[in-house]
């Protein structure tokens, strides 16, 4: 059963005082409560140890945590806490090396885009996130980029260490009407000119797909993938319809998550994707 959402934030915030970590709300969750949307999800990163920082949120939610020591991530319904990490990519469109135990700052220069990459200080909320007081991080002009309206890659290869932010851009341009800066376009079209999307598994495709498939508008979504000529990159058997069952087993796509994404291609086969609501190119 998922925990009740500020429920969650009151355990993280209050395990961070009482440990004294250095603990930071991060993500999606900072993003939407900047923007003074619902918080759902909730993602708290830890610099250091994290052991009393969970135990304590364990005791006061009475929740055993899932360890995922992998990954370094102990997960709760609704609640997931992980190590602070840097990300190296060896090879384009594989899982990167990994280095535990960074500074906040460095954790936040390996994420996607400026409005994902700002994080809270737990110990300095209230446990609410609906107008979030606490000390906020932002080295990469995350919440400028919110005022504007304005989707931004933080890096130049971004789009080649993991070419499945091409989808990320789209999903988020769609669903909060961003705009997508020029140069990080270009970074786009050189990633797909440069053939990138080839070097992902179907696997990792497949679950870019799902999370697509759930947006409240997927098929502006893919109207903007398709505007950037990366819809037939990502997705060939679109253009030419093969058998469900053939794009669900290529794509490895769970049982679970099987009606959504197929409600998804349904959609985009009974009819055009509409018109987007973004010039060509995104803008």
């Amino acid at each position: 059963m998922k925990l009740e959402t500020n429920s969650a934030i009151r355990a993280a915030a209050g395990a961070a005082r009482r440990t004294s970590s250095e603990a930071y709300f991060v993500g999606g969750c900072v993003r939407d409560a900047v923007m003074g949307l619902a918080v759902k999800d909730i993602d708290v990163m830890v610099v250091g140890n994290p052991s009393e920082f969970v135990a304590d949120i364990e005791k006061t939610l009475g929740l055993k945590a899932v360890r995922h020591a992998r990954f370094g991530t102990h997960v709760f319904p609704g609640l997931d806490v992980a190590l602070s990490r840097s990300e190296v990519y060896e090879n384009p469109g594989e899982l990167p090396k990994v280095r535990t135990g960074v500074s906040v700052e460095r954790d936040l220069a390996r994420r996607d885009f400026t409005v994902n990459a700002m994080a809270l200080d737990a110990s300095s909320t209230d446990g609410d996130l609906s107008s979030p007081a606490g000390k906020i991080i932002d080295p990469f002009g995350g919440g400028k980029d919110i005022e504007r309206g304005l989707l931004r890659a933080l890096h130049e290869k971004s789009f080649f260490d993991d070419p499945t932010r091409i989808i990320r851009a789209a999903r988020f341009a769609a669903r909060f009407a961003f705009s997508v800066e020029e140069a990080t376009l270009s970074l786009i079209r050189c990633a797909l000119d440069s053939g990138a999307v080839g070097t992902l598994s179907a696997a990792r495709i497949g679950k870019e797909l799902e999370l697509l498939s759930r947006e409240p508008e997927p098929l502006n979504a893919y109207a903007l993938l398709d505007s950037w000529d990366a819809a037939k990159d990502f997705f060939p058997e679109f253009d030419n319809p093969a058998p469900p069952s053939g794009f669900l087993i290529k794509y490895n796509i769970p049982r679970s998550r099987q009606k959504n994404v197929l409600d998804f291609v349904g959609r985009l086969r009974g009819k055009n994707p509409p018109v987007s609501p973004f010039k060509k190119g995104g803008n």
